[in-house]
């Protein structure tokens, strides 16, 4: 720092920053800080109450020679400077002790001055002398965020502002967040949604939820939960996070995008100087409304049915977008809206398109504040007629049809009400362990208004209730709603079916569809758009009505109840498989990253120009020109061509270097070809379910078979000493075989007989046959790895496995003898003759009196889990299980009619279309006639 140095001027010397004995974070228990100082004759001012040291009579401090301990037995915020005569200050540090604190939720601290907050004529969180709260004064502060109490996420030096409308009236307050150059950085270098790809900020809002701060902390979250990868519409991330402020325990606040230019550019790439961002009745937040108004004017002055001037408004517009918009909205029930809380925005170019976003939806879903209250039978419908543009828009019929059946098909889909209610219970049970503690802090704290916030956790369960009730009552209202508005009475039933179930999807008026086959009603006499999206290796073929053609999207005009399958067929991509991985050598000197691809074809390839990218789309290798494999040939694609040619001098068939690394913890890695067609591509990982020996100790990721599925951790192994690269996968060919078979066991009640045993070890076991006696006749085999994946083995297993297999085919009166075997990789069977298992089928149970659902059982689980129900009579059942975005992941039972008595299932931790699932929270969720339950579990990976 330049300065004056008396009469020869000169640099005056910053003093450097204090040092702290301990390390920001939390603690079991309180601790001895000591603050020092590399400076002689430096003196320390710290302070614990949030404001900034200054050298002043206030501040406490360390003389150059004290080193006695600060005890730091509560939460504490420690700020800390050191001063020195004739040099200039040293920076700031902030560390933030949270002593004895357990949060479930992520926390960040908030170091401020007090007279910031509090000062009735500066403070920003008090009323003060000209309601200050009203005012956006923007305050200096200090942040640290952390994941948890193990994982530091950043610290920051920013400005704070109080957040928000008439929320401001509340207690606790909304924050918007600032970072600025003149507080050190002008971005937040961190990915604060995990579902988002987007590492640096400008600001943000820890939210006190709005108008919902007195009901439930999570109605505006919840819903834009509901929509978000459902449709297209502009959204801010959430997720729910815990405040200390300078040291003191602030509650649940929700951390959320600010919705300004800067998310456009953070979201879209867009320059945030090159955007019209509008608000309310075109108030002008970036750039100018001339484009809007210009758009107004042409919609007043034309005949908006016409074919020419719907088409020139559509360039004007996102109409896709503005639909999706509209029917969440009203969906919603949302009535804090059409006269509030409006943002729109279109990039700055000649092709720009207006969009809306959506926030601040906290009056839907039954908010019971007496202003605008909003329940579930609520004609939001009509309240959004009544706006000009979307009046005027209703008046074109392609406009108002595709309004109608998308809205219909989100009806049937993503507001469905199991999927709503299951989206409200993981985010009620995100937040459920913190609410107690949020109740002893704000509970004896009454707003202007609002009132007294939930005092208790029975009131807030009953506010949650009140969500639940609105999604089960909702679709049937606005279904009479569109039927009152636009004068239609019949419906029609439509069914959809690809074939085969695994060649793609269908979506329907523009509405992804998360399983088929699939059922939903639509309204008669309204065209429905029908578009086949195939999945990677496959093409659209045809619909089943040749009528229809062979374009994959139409539009079919029902009369009657339909259906329509979709074919996909194979596209006869070339036979190249992702068949060995090196992610992480053994030390510095070896061969580097590396991934070996393998023709399975019966001809030579062509690869030249194919692309090699992972997780990332940036980070791409192309294949160079004349790159051919040969039939039954292999290729390596190497990082680092000298590191590979030092470690593997005789091998030849080899390409690079590629620039970028393949990830120690697993990521995603594809295959192109020369025309983007992908390949092949597989998510590998170094979780225990996948071989582990590959991080790091010399081992490579070997596919067990060419044949077998790359995608799944079964069927990849560990190849020893650096592998096999350019050559057969010879890792099996002089390994043992063996199963370490440590307990069998076997159980039956009045249908079913189960069979359940644990592994210790296994070494190259392809998987295990069941044969089985009745009645003392010979043994013939029932079950086998090769169809059922619940017997496939493990070729390097080391810790327990358990299997579970039940028997359905059996019958009364009838004595059943089991024998297990396993089969080798090279095809060698073992039988555990001395594990031979004897049952029959126990007697009918009593009538069971009342439907219920059983813990499963493992849980926590890694590899499978068992659960069951009983029925008190004949019901129709629907189970399945959903992950804590509500999002369906495998559907066991769909409407079938199932007898009284008990039932049982078995979940091998994967999806519908046969995935391995991430480790977290999920639950079952089972419907039977009138009777419904939820169950949470845990899978660990």
């Amino acid at each position: 720092m330049s300065g004056s140095g008396g009469d020869t001027g000169g640099t005056i010397e910053q003093v450097p920053s204090p040092i702290f004995s301990h390390p920001r974070g939390f603690y079991s228990g309180s601790l001895a800080l000591t603050i020092s100082s590399s400076t002689s004759g430096a003196t320390i001012y710290y302070t614990t109450d949030g404001s900034e040291p200054s050298g002043s009579a206030g501040d406490s401090f360390l003389s150059p020679y004290d080193h006695s301990n600060i005890i730091i037995d509560s939460t504490t915020v420690v700020r800390a400077r050191v001063f020195k005569f004739g040099h200039v200050p040293s920076a700031i540090v902030t560390q933030t002790f949270f002593v004895g604190e357990i949060c479930t939720l992520p926390v960040i601290s908030i170091a401020i001055d007090p007279v910031d907050l509090w000062d009735k004529y500066r403070g920003i969180y008090v009323s003060g002398v000209d309601r200050n709260f009203d005012k956006d004064w923007e305050k200096s502060a200090h942040l640290e965020w952390y994941e948890s109490a193990d994982s530091r996420g950043f610290c920051l030096d920013a400005g704070v502002r109080i957040h928000g409308g008439w929320s401001r009236r509340l207690p606790q307050k909304s924050l918007a967040v600032y970072a600025r150059k003149k507080y050190g950085s002008s971005g937040i270098e961190y990915q604060l949604f995990a579902d988002k790809p987007i590492f640096n900020f400008k600001s943000f809002i820890l939210r006190n939820s709005g108008n919902d701060w007195v009901y439930t902390l999570l109605r505006d979250g919840m819903m834009q939960t509901l929509v978000k990868d459902r449709m297209d519409i502009d959204l801010q991330g959430y997720r729910p996070a815990v405040v200390f402020l300078n040291g003191r325990y602030w509650g649940i606040h929700n951390l959320r995008e600010k919705l300004n230019e800067h998310y456009l550019e953070s979201n879209y790439g867009i320059d945030h100087e090159k955007v019209d961002l509008l608000e309310g009745n075109h108030a002008v937040l970036e750039g100018d409304r001339d484009h809007y108004r210009a758009m107004m004017e042409f919609l007043k002055s034309t005949d908006i049915t016409s074919l020419e001037a719907y088409g020139y408004l559509k360039g004007q517009m996102d109409v896709g977008e503005y639909i999706n918009y509209q029917l969440a909205q009203i969906y919603f029930a949302n009535t804090d809206w059409f006269d509030d809380n409006i943002k729109y925005w279109r990039p700055k170019t000649e092709n720009g398109k207006w969009r809306w976003m959506l926030f601040d939806t906290d009056y839907g879903f039954n908010l019971k504040l007496a202003l605008k209250p909003s329940p579930p039978g609520h004609n939001t419908l009509k309240m959004a007629a009544d706006s000009y543009l979307f009046r005027r828009l209703l008046e074109n019929s392609e406009f108002k049809n595709e309004f109608i059946q998308r809205f219909v098909s989100h009806l049937n889909t993503t507001f469905q009400p199991d999927r709503v209610l299951h989206i409200i219970d993981s985010l009620k049970a995100e937040i459920e362990s913190e609410i107690p503690r949020h109740i002893d802090r704000w509970k004896d704290s009454p707003a202007p208004f609002y009132g007294y916030p939930f005092s208790s956790i029975d009131e807030w369960e009953r506010n949650i209730e009140e969500l639940r009730e609105f999604a089960r009552q909702r679709p049937q209202y606005v279904r009479q709603h569109i039927m009152a508005k636009f004068g239609l009475s019949d419906w029609v039933t439509v069914d959809l079916e690809a074939v085969p179930d695994s060649g793609g999807t269908i979506q329907i008026s523009d509405v992804n569809l998360d399983f088929l086959p699939w059922s939903g009603v639509y309204f008669q006499g309204l065209p429905i758009k029908l578009t086949a999206v195939s999945e990677p290796g496959r093409t659209f073929s045809g619909w089943s009505d040749s009528a229809w053609g062979s374009a994959p999207s139409i539009v079919v005009h029902p009369t009657g109840d339909f259906s329509a399958e979709a074919h996909f067929e194979r596209t006869g991509l070339p036979d190249i498989v992702i068949n060995e991985i090196n992610y992480n050598s053994r030390e510095s000197s070896g061969p580097g990253d590396w991934v070996e691809i393998h023709n399975i074809g019966d001809g030579p390839i062509d690869i030249s120009n194919w692309r090699f990218v992972d997780g990332d789309d940036s980070h791409r290798f192309v294949l160079p020109e004349d790159t051919i494999i040969d039939a039954d040939g292999y290729l390596v694609l190497c990082r680092d061509s000298t590191a590979f040619k030092r470690r593997f001098p005789e091998i030849e068939n080899y390409v690079g270097s590629f620039e970028f690394g393949l990830s120690n913890g697993g990521e995603l890695i594809r295959l192109y070809n020369q025309i983007g067609d992908l390949v092949d591509s597989l998510t590998y990982d170094d979780d225990p379910l996948w071989p582990i020996e590959p991080d790091g100790t010399g081992s490579t990721l070997s596919l067990a078979t060419p044949l077998g599925d790359n995608g799944t951790f079964q069927n990849w192994v560990a190849a020893p000493n650096y592998g096999t690269p350019g050559t057969a996968n010879g890792v099996y060919e002089n390994e043992a075989f063996w199963v370490n078979l440590s307990a069998a066991d076997i159980a039956s009640d009045s249908a079913r007989i189960y069979l359940t045993w644990t592994t210790k070890s296994e070494s190259q076991n392809r998987g295990f046959v069941i044969y089985r006696s009745i009645n003392g006749s010979g043994f013939s085999q029932i079950a086998s790895h090769k169809q059922d994946e619940r017997l496939q083995g493990r070729l390097v297993g080391r810790g327990a496995a358990h299997y579970v297999w039940v028997d359905e085919d059996v019958g009364a009166g009838n004595t059943y003898v089991y024998l297990l075997s396993s089969i080798s990789m090279r095809g060698e069977e073992e039988e555990y003759s001395d594990h031979l298992l004897s049952t029959g089928l126990t007697e009918p149970e009593e009538m069971i009196a009342e439907d219920d659902f059983f813990q499963n059982y493992p849980n926590p689980f890694n590899l499978r889990t068992n659960a069951g129900f009983s029925l008190a009579k004949k019901s129709t059942v629907f189970l399945a299980i959903y992950n804590v975005k509500g999002e369906r992941v495998r559907i066991f039972i769909e409407g079938a009619v199932l007898r009284e008595g008990e039932h049982f299932l078995e979940w091998d931790g994967r999806d519908d279309a046969g995935r391995s699932v991430s480790s977290g929270v999920y639950f079952f969720q089972i419907q039977a006639d009138d009777f419904s339950k939820t169950q949470k579990i845990l899978l660990l990976k």
